[in-house]
Parts: C-alpha cells; structure tokens; sequence
C-alpha cells in the first residue's frame, strides 16, 4: 500500500469512529456512569414507601395529586375522593422493581424523540412523577418517556433534572388524567339483603317492588288489571341496581337540594336504608348515595346513562306492552 493509501484509510478509521460516537452519544454527551446498569431505577424508594405522603403526575395538560392523609390516599383534585387502592399499589409496585437496564442520550436535541421532553415544552408527551415522604426529606423525580420498541419493551426516563436518558427495565404506564384514579365503584350491595324498593319518579309516578313470604321473586305491588310482568323475574332487576354501582367521575356535594330527581328507597333486611337520587344535567347523569354510617352522601356520582336508568324505572318498565289488539278491546 502505498503512502496516499495508507493515509486515506487512516481517514476513513477515524471518519467512522467519530460516527459511531455519535450514534451511541457518549462520553462528553452524556452523564451518569455504566456502573448503574442493572441497579434500582429510584434509589431507597423500596425502603421508605410506607413513608410516602405525596405523589404528583404531572404532564403538559393534565396533573394528579395523590396524598395520604386520615389514613387513606386521596386525589386532591377530585375533592379529596379516595384513591383506587389496588391502582395505587401496581404503579409502587412497578416503581420499586424497575431498574436501569442501559445508558442512552443526553443530548437535549434528543429528548422530544424518545418522549422525554420537560412537560412545559410544547407537544411534550412526558409524564413527571414526584414522589416525597412525610417531612418531604426525601424526594423522587422521574420523568417518564415513549415505550422501547426494541426487545426489551421499558420506558425510556430521566432521573430529577439530569438530561441523562435510560431505557429502564419495566413499561411505566401512567394515567395523568385524575378520573382515572378514583375507586369507581360507589357501594356494592347484594340483592339478596334488599327487602323494598320504592321508586318515586319525578314526574310523580310510583313504583314498589318487595319480597313476599313464600314468593321466590320479588313481588309488584299495583299492577294495572289485565297486565302481567314481562317476565317472572323483572322485579328482581331493581335489588340488582345497588350492586357494584360503578361511577365515571366524581364531586364534591354542593349540598343544594335537588329538584326534578328521581329518588328510589331500599329498605335493607337489616333494618337500614339506602337513599338513591338519580338527576339528569345535560347530557350528563348524576347520582347522590345516602346510606348511614358511610360517607357516600358528601358526594355526587356521574354515571353511565345505563346506570341512571336503573334508579328512574316506571312500572311501565317491567309490564309487558299492550298489544294492538287490547288496545283496540279497550275502546
């Protein structure tokens, strides 16, 4: 090889170093060391969550506030209303096993790419989660990114204000909007313990449906001559309703009285009762839940218009229709 040849190849080595620098941004690009790989993502995390009092999702339109308070998480921004324990818990639980499984950029230029952009920039997708003990002496910050496409499968995170970026061990899927955050289900009762249900409508129309001694469903009271049920257990539908009751957003009660509701009465074999309100705003339908002993009443329920419709039935709802021909007979 002659002189000219050696140095171009020379040139060549050296033209391909530099690009594979660039391509894997390290060195001077970046910060935090190697040493971290396969260690905890939030360290000391593990050993002081039953200390935690706070945590904040905070992206670029929507933050959650969750804090401990009375014994109990609750979202600030939904009035204080308790937290979804068991969600609560599957995102502590992540953020306590993930670790750091490689070093990526640090290159700010970088961080719209792999969604990890500061929240207050614009188009940001990223998610911060700030999480602090009681006496806030000790406080984790992870800004949580796009997912990996590769083998893999984490999140990409930076940690506090670093500009460091690591692809992390687990998928931190977190939902920054605070109604997905509440315990969705308002009060479950079981059919078996409702013994009445009286349903006054605000129209003013009655219904009351109960158990009688002997009767295997629940029985109607007031059918019109000459109808009969839809089916044997139609009035069975109504004890249903307090089962598992599921809401879609939650407020706090203004405390006003409401007109135009309907109000449907359980009267519960153990003697108590359970008070139910379905109103109709808009588009939208709420619900407020007295029962003694609990708190249900300090709130209001927005619910599916499915659920609305179980706590405004009219005996009408559960009698066969009349057919032409009655119809015709009864002229």
């Amino acid at each position: 090889m002659n002189r000219r040849g050696l140095w171009t190849l020379i040139a060549v080595v050296i033209v391909l170093a530099f690009g594979a620098a660039l391509i894997v941004d390290s060195g001077s690009g970046t910060y935090g060391s190697s040493d971290q790989i396969g260690q905890p993502l939030l360290t000391g995390l593990t050993d002081a969550v039953a200390e935690l009092s706070r945590i904040e999702l905070r992206s670029r339109v929507d933050t959650v506030t969750m804090v401990h308070s009375e014994d109990q998480w609750q979202v600030v921004e939904k009035g204080g209303y308790p937290v979804d324990f068991e969600l609560l818990v599957e995102l502590l639980d992540t953020l306590t096993e993930v670790t750091i499984v490689e070093q990526k950029t640090a290159r700010l230029e970088n961080h719209q790419r792999l969604g990890v952009a500061d929240p207050d920039s614009e188009d940001s997708q990223a998610v911060v989660i700030t999480l602090s003990t009681g006496d806030e002496s000790v406080i984790w910050t992870l800004t949580v990114g796009d997912s990996s496409t590769g083998g893999s499968g984490g999140s990409y995170v930076r940690l506090g204000t670093d500009s460091q970026v690591w692809l992390a061990s687990h998928v931190i899927d977190v939902d920054e909007d605070p109604s997905g955050w509440i315990d969705t289900i308002i009060t479950n009762v079981d059919s078996d313990d409702v013994h009445q249900v009286d349903v006054v409508r605000a129209d003013g129309g009655v219904l009351t449906v109960r158990r009688k001694e002997g009767a295997e469903n629940l029985v109607v009271d007031d059918v019109p001559e000459g109808r009969e049920l839809r089916y044997a257990t139609v009035a069975n539908e109504l004890a249903r309703s307090l089962t598992n009751i599921r809401m879609t957003d939650v407020r706090p009660s203004a405390g006003e009285p409401w007109l135009e509701a309907h109000q449907s009465t359980y009267r519960l074999l153990d003697g108590t009762d359970v008070v139910v309100l379905a109103r109709q705003e808009g588009e939208e339908h709420w619900l407020r839940v007295g029962r003694e002993t609990t708190t249900l009443s300090a709130w209001e329920y927005k619910v599916a218009s499915y659920t609305f419709e179980d706590f405004s039935k009219q005996i009408e709802d559960l009698l066969k229709p009349i057919t032409s021909a009655e119809e015709d007979g009864a002229t």
